[in-house]
Formats: C-alpha cells, sequence, structure tokens
C-alpha cells in the first residue's frame, strides 16, 4: 500500500477523538453522579487552580482540531486576570509548533511533482517564510490552515514560530480581553454575564492597532530588504 494511500485515514482521526473526547466526558460526569456542566464546573476549578493544565490542552489541541479561538477565550474566562493574556500567547504559540511538527511528521516524504504556479509560491514563501507566516497571522487566516500549511511548505520551523509570536499577539489580546468580560460561573449556571467594561476597552483596540500597523511595516520593510532573487 502506497504512503498516499495509507496517508487517507489520518483525515478520520479529529471527528473520532473528538467524539471519544466527548464520549469520555459524559461517562466520567456519569460515573461521578454529576451533570455535564457540573463536571466541567469541577474541571474549571481545577484548572484555576492549575493553569499549567492549559498548556497540555493547547498541546493536544490540533489532534482534535479544536478551535483555537474557543481555547483563548476559555483562557481568559477562566483565569480572570491579566495572567491569561501571557498564558493563553504561551498556549497558541505551543499549539501552533505541535501542529507543525504534526504535520511535518505525516507529510509524505515523496509526491508528485507540483504544477509550475504552486512551486513558485512554495518557493517564494519558502525563501520569505517569516513574512509569509507573519502576514498570514495578521490577515487572520485560519489558525490550523497556516500551521499545515507552513508545514507542507517545509517553511523553516524558526521562522514560522518566531512570526507566530508576533503574528498572534493582537488576536490573542482581543480574543482573551472577550473571555475576561465574561463570568465563567454565571455562565455555567445557564445566565452568562459579560462585562461591557472589560469588553470594549479603547486602549486594547489601540494597542492592536498599532502592533497590527508595526508589524505589517516591519514585513514590508523586510521584504523590501531582501536580496534579488536569481532569474
Amino acid at each position: 500500500m502506497s504512503r498516499a494511500s495509507s496517508a487517507a485515514p489520518l483525515s478520520w482521526w479529529p471527528p473520532v477523538l473528538f467524539v471519544i473526547a466527548v464520549a469520555c466526558t459524559l461517562s466520567v460526569a456519569a460515573h461521578n453522579g454529576q451533570s455535564p456542566l457540573q463536571w466541567l464546573a469541577a474541571v474549571a476549578e481545577e484548572i484555576q487552580s492549575q493553569p499549567a493544565w492549559l498548556l497540555l490542552v493547547f498541546l493536544v489541541r490540533p489532534l482534535l482540531l479544536f478551535p483555537i479561538s474557543v481555547l483563548v477565550v476559555s483562557t481568559g474566562a477562566l483565569l480572570g486576570s491579566p495572567w491569561a493574556l501571557a498564558l493563553a500567547w504561551l498556549g497558541q504559540l505551543i499549539s501552533a509548533a505541535s501542529a507543525y511538527a504534526l504535520a511535518r511528521l505525516l507529510r509524505p516524504r515523496s509526491r508528485t511533482p507540483l504544477p509550475e504556479r504552486f512551486s513558485h509560491w512554495q518557493a517564494h514563501a519558502q525563501a520569505h517564510g517569516f513574512q509569509t507566516i507573519l502576514l498570514m497571522r495578521l490577515t487572520l487566516v485560519p489558525f490550523d490552515l497556516t500551521n499545515f500549511g507552513a508545514a507542507w511548505m517545509r517553511i523553516d520551523w524558526r521562522h514560522f514560530l518566531s512570526a507566530s509570536a508576533i503574528g498572534i499577539l493582537p488576536s490573542n489580546w482581543a480574543l482573551c480581553s472577550f473571555g475576561l468580560a465574561i463570568q465563567w460561573s454565571a455562565l455555567l449556571e445557564g445566565s452568562a454575564h459579560i462585562d461591557s467594561g472589560l469588553l470594549v476597552q479603547p486602549q486594547v483596540l489601540a494597542f492592536s492597532a498599532v502592533l497590527l500597523v508595526l508589524s505589517l511595516t516591519a514585513a514590508r520593510w523586510a521584504n523590501r530588504r531582501k536580496p534579488p532573487s536569481a532569474s
């Protein structure tokens, strides 16, 4: 059996693992005589006392293709402190690295030649990996599409991680701030309350806008300084 055909079942892993995770959650809750919401409340309390558990969740997230935005918002809601911003940023970086490594591991060693246009795009992305990833992050290209695409195009992992570390800052700030505005305990009780004072903060919006402009300017400056490609 060829490598390509053996890799085909891999597309079924995320939904299968997600179903298994949900089934395990329901089973554990039933075994403890709790409703799913009660079990989630207990897990939330454990995470609040040991925030490092969230980093483990971020690490294994690519196996389930669980939305990164939900995890970042949840981090802000659970921790409810400015430290959530730093932990969510670190978690996103860990998740991006694990997704990149997983895709590189599963990427076929040999494959049919790409069309000339795609080969040109891949060569450009490899030559300008930092700028490519930075622009993808800042323009909010789907998180895992960027991770898996970078691995597929064999962009240098150092460029991938450094550009990701900068590029995820604006979205991390916005999503985590939204999470900070959510009262987690009220949400589990079915009466979610959002603090409008935290939800819309002029200083947060201004910081994100400035960071976006600076990042795009840096990427453009670096692109202009690159040596001309040989024809």
